[in-house]
């Protein structure tokens, strides 16, 4: 169900808030020590710091 929200979100192109989202997730996962999924989150973010310009001028 959330990586069916994070998908709706990116087809709005709402971008900062999926890496928002991202982050969030993966405290979550981090405290309950399931590294697979610190690392499936972790992505979505870091994608985007290469790519700047997916997010928006100045939301980085």
């Amino acid at each position: 169900m959330v990586d069916e929200s994070i998908n709706e979100l990116i087809e709005e192109g709402l971008l900062f808030e999926v890496c928002e989202l991202a982050e969030e997730l993966i405290e979550i996962y981090e405290k309950k020590g399931d590294n697979e999924n610190v690392i499936k989150y972790y992505k979505i973010p870091y994608s985007a710091k290469l790519k700047p310009e997916m997010i928006g001028d100045g939301q980085e």
